[in-house]
């Protein structure tokens, strides 16, 4: 209907269009007052509408985007394997993924709206939830953090298992909400110990395969004393062949006898020694100088056979590490054989070992009269199976192993690129008892 009809029909209903008939001047103008506000409030009135229908649609599509994202997050959290529980402020469950059914043994459906009290056994991460829950606790006043502890997690089954816990709070008005995020541990820590349990096979293949490379000089080492055996077993027999037994001659036998039983008993005590698995011994302060030599003489003889001298610079007998013996002997020992095939074929021969201290640190070198190692195999050199070595003479094993052992003994092996030669070096930390009070 047109806006200016409408007007004059409101106006006659209510008995109003006789003010206005004698001034149809005035009575146009009213007319057209009226007209222009009925037409402003449609349009407001229209814009009003369209206002309304945006409105609905944009939060329609935004409830779409979020219930679209509510089910991502859902499926991501029954996705993974870390258990994810969210309780309320009385404790009862109200979300359960898949990682929680797995490790409690309880379905979503049957979990949800029990008490998470019912599926964990009483224990110190039992207490502190409690604690948590009810107030009582630092973390129930806000201090929550997100870095993940460890704890250990009983079952009511009695079964437990270590876990990194991470504890949140979501204040929702009053109310508070607990997600829990637990990261089942076991089978990292059995992984771990598979590793380790790996890495020392592995450390006892390398050091049998170090045994393997000096068996010939440790032969010969043994056999020139059992020779002496022989040699005055011989001149004892002839004595008292001849009848001319006399003291001094059976005192120096018997001397010669029994010094070289006891070069012979060295050898094998230190071949009983480097051959057993010291993983489990505690550690020990020994000197440095022991463990120089109780190692070179297991090689000694096989460096004299091919022509290589062996130097000892002097090495302070105060000087101590705390360790394995028989691990920083391992370490020695292969620095030694990598040394000995390194320069086997060069015409000048030798290796000199020795020890220096700075800042707090003992240094002990292993030096060759190698000409070093370009950067590119330096820088690859302690990687696990690398080796320079012909294929069937090494593993690749002895350094990468070393390297490990060292950074047990809170130490570091390096090759030290500054010398003008070819030279290892063991940093370890020194040892220094503590006065008596």
């Amino acid at each position: 209907m047109d806006e200016k009809l409408l007007v004059e029909k409101l106006l006659q209903k209510h008995g109003l269009s006789s003010m206005l008939s004698s001034n149809s001047a005035a009575w146009e103008s009213f007319i057209a007052d009226v007209t222009a506000v009925i037409v402003e409030t449609q349009k407001i009135q229209k814009r009003q509408e369209q206002l309304l229908e945006i409105s609905y649609q944009e939060v329609n599509e935004w409830w779409n985007v979020i219930t679209a994202r509510e089910s991502i997050i859902k499926s991501i959290l029954d996705a993974s394997t870390d258990i994810i529980i969210t309780i309320d402020s009385q404790g009862n469950i109200e979300e359960f993924n898949h990682g929680a059914e797995k490790v409690f043994g309880v379905s979503k459906r049957r979990a949800v709206g029990t008490s998470v009290f019912d599926l964990i056994g009483r224990g110190p991460f039992y207490d502190e939830l409690r604690q948590i829950i009810t107030g009582d606790s630092e973390r129930s006043r806000g201090t929550f953090g997100h870095a993940p502890e460890r704890w250990t997690v009983c079952r009511r089954d009695g079964a437990s298992f270590d876990a990194e816990i991470v504890i949140s709070t979501i204040t929702q008005g009053k109310n508070r909400i607990y997600p829990l995020y637990i990261r089942d541990l076991t089978e990292q820590i059995e992984s771990q110990r598979v590793l380790e349990e790996s890495r020392t096979q592995a450390a006892q293949a390398a050091k049998m395969a170090s045994l393997g490379e000096m068996a010939g000089g440790i032969a010969h080492e043994i056999n020139t004393p059992l020779n002496i055996f022989t040699m005055y077993a011989e001149i004892l027999r002839d004595c008292a062949r001849d009848q001319a037994l006399d003291t001094p001659t059976i005192l120096d036998a018997a001397d010669t006898i029994e010094n070289t039983a006891t070069r012979i008993s060295k050898i094998v005590q230190g071949l009983r020694s480097f051959s057993r698995d010291d993983s489990q011994d505690s550690m020990t302060s020994i000197a440095v100088i022991d463990i120089v030599n109780d190692t070179l003489a297991l090689c000694r003889e096989r460096f004299s056979t091919h022509g290589i001298s062996i130097r000892v610079t002097e090495i302070d007998p105060t000087w101590k590490v705390r360790g394995r013996p028989t691990s920083l002997s391992q370490v020695l020992l292969n620095l030694l054989n990598n040394a000995h095939d390194a320069i086997e074929t060069m015409p000048e021969r030798w290796i000199e070992v020795g020890a220096v201290e700075k800042a707090g640190m003992l240094h002990i070198n292993v030096t060759d009269s190698g000409t070093g190692i370009s950067k590119e195999l330096a820088a690859k050199i302690m990687s696990p199976f690398f080796t320079t070595k012909p294929i069937g003479k090494g593993t690749g094993l002895g350094l990468s192993i070393s390297k490990g052992i060292i950074e047990k003994h809170a130490g570091q092996l390096i090759y030290d690129s500054s010398c003008g030669n070819t030279r290892f070096v063991m940093s370890l930390p020194r040892f220094v008892a503590e006065e008596a009070a």
